[in-house]
């Protein structure tokens, strides 16, 4: 459920609806850290970082993209830090 909830946050952000992405990934992340499931988390603040750069959001996009780079080090996710990387390199070129 954590994975389909993140990918349907991701696929609203590519859509132009970050308000809906943060409706599925809110939701993921409650249910990731209910469970203390680590596996996701990263992917959850990267795509929480990329909705509210959408938005307009400059300070919470960058407090979410630094967690996601965090959480994708400290449990050395290869996958998880690359996509956190290029959502905080995009979230640079947008400040």
């Amino acid at each position: 459920e954590i994975f389909c909830l993140c990918h349907l946050g991701w696929l609203e952000n590519r859509a132009g609806h970050p308000d809906e992405a943060l409706n599925y990934l809110r939701d993921g992340l409650a249910l990731a850290e209910r469970l203390d499931s680590r596996s996701e988390q990263s992917r959850l603040y990267a795509g929480l970082a990329e909705a509210h750069r959408l938005l307009g959001n400059t300070r919470l996009s960058k407090a979410f993209a630094m967690k996601s780079l965090e959480l994708a080090r400290r449990h050395g996710r290869l996958y998880d830090l690359g996509k956190a990387e290029r959502v905080f390199a995009s979230l640079q070129g947008s400040l």
